[in-house]
């Protein structure tokens, strides 16, 4: 996820009226008044146990964690499910947590369950608009609940979104995630209107997805409010305010499907530039990515000061 210069980045968060000092890095909230973020947020794919006091000394008031249903081995620190005593610490150390599900989430092809195939440069392969995917992404292992297994046929959207957040939620509870804050979920890949995927395109196969984390969530009593991290012409779409044009070869939703919008930090891609100047987004990732504090790697992320809430923990 990503930075850009990181100014203050959302010191009060407050709407007039609510006004009260908290300390540099502090996250204060009650249900009564809007969530006050005093300090910086980063989000990072390692285990930050050792690094909290750097956090603290650099000002960071909330840190992006992730859930995933399956590890993955090129980031094994990635979860925070996997680094058990990780959630209390950085609560006992002042800071607050945001909640992000990512798991392969950079190609379509997730949405079916599937690798994205890429070229040998690394981008993705389109073929006459159509993504082209590849193998299986593995599923928790249900009847040993001892690791992930490879499945022996792709999911719809639909169901993709299910066991994603089922898995969300199994985890947040692990961690002891309390109720009424959000997850985010990654859906963090670019693409154009025109694109397909199995013939259909692929913003409709986001709007199945999105109703599948829906439905799972609202099925376990609505423990967790709904983010999404991705480019504009998702947040959009999810946010039943995509423009027209665009709208009509989407479904024409117009239901709001999302309580929170993350915009990725990648500038280019579809309706980014559109969305972030229309300021109905909840965090901006900023750029350049991948900076330093101490010796662990961060991205840095901006808050909206127009929103009130950000569902952090």
């Amino acid at each position: 996820m990503k930075k850009t210069m990181i100014g203050l980045i959302a010191a009060a968060m407050l709407l007039a009226g609510c006004v009260r000092k908290t300390p540099a890095g502090t996250v204060v909230s009650t249900p009564d008044e809007p969530q006050t973020i005093s300090g910086l947020v980063v989000d990072t794919s390692t285990d930050t146990s050792p690094y909290l006091t750097d956090l603290k000394q650099h000002g960071v008031a909330v840190v992006g964690r992730y859930y995933g249903r399956c590890a993955q081995s090129n980031l094994p620190q990635k979860r925070l499910v996997d680094n058990p005593a990780e959630a209390a610490q950085i609560k006992k150390n002042g800071l607050g947590i945001l909640s992000v599900y990512q798991y392969n989430s950079n190609s379509p092809c997730k949405l079916t369950g599937r690798f994205g195939k890429k070229d040998s440069k690394g981008y993705p392969v389109i073929v006459q608009n159509e993504v082209v995917c590849s193998d299986l992404l593995p599923v928790p292992d249900t009847a040993n609940d001892t690791g992930c297994v490879l499945p022996t046929v792709a999911k719809n959207p639909y169901d993709e979104g299910r066991l994603d957040a089922k898995y969300a939620l199994k985890q947040a509870k692990s961690v002891s995630q309390p109720k009424g804050s959000a997850i985010y979920f990654g859906i963090d890949f670019d693409y154009s209107i025109g694109n397909t995927l199995g013939g259909k395109r692929v913003c409709l196969h986001v709007l199945d997805y999105a109703r599948g984390l829906r439905d799972e969530i609202r099925d376990a009593g609505n423990p967790y409010r709904i983010g999404a991290y991705g480019n504009g012409l998702t947040l959009l779409l999810l946010t039943g305010e995509l423009p027209e044009s665009y709208s009509k070869l989407c479904g024409n939703n117009t239901e709001r499907l999302v309580d929170y919008t993350w915009v990725s930090a990648s500038t280019g891609y579809t309706l980014s530039k559109e969305y972030r100047e229309s300021m109905q987004w909840h965090i901006d990732q900023q750029i350049p990515l991948e900076q330093s504090i101490g010796n662990l790697r961060v991205d840095y992320d901006k808050l909206n000061k127009e929103k009130k809430d950000f569902g952090v923990w």
